[in-house]
């Protein structure tokens, strides 16, 4: 069992809300406030006892459950919306 960060409470890995990887170390979050939380202060909360060290080039990867995937534009880079990443679009069927 693991621990989130920000409030304490015991959470499973993998019905976590959110995991947030900072300095190779990987947190578990168990909702959007501590996610937004842990996200605006990581160094405030961040403590690699409490978190899983990242282990291979997959978990290097910072990771959202609620977020949608992004594709880089034609030059690479990623579009925005409003300063937040615009989800790809899926073309119909």
């Amino acid at each position: 069992m693991l621990h989130d960060p920000v409030c304490g409470r015991r959470i499973n890995r993998n019905q976590a809300y959110a995991r947030i990887t900072h300095e190779r170390v990987i947190y578990f979050l168990c909702c959007p406030v501590c996610q937004a939380e842990f996200a605006a202060a990581p160094e405030r909360y961040a403590d690699p006892k409490i978190g899983e060290p990242v282990r291979g080039p997959r978990d290097a990867r910072p990771h959202h459950h609620h977020e949608a995937p992004v594709e880089p534009d034609d030059e690479g880079e990623t579009p925005t919306e409003g300063g937040r990443a615009r989800p790809r679009r899926r073309a119909p069927r």
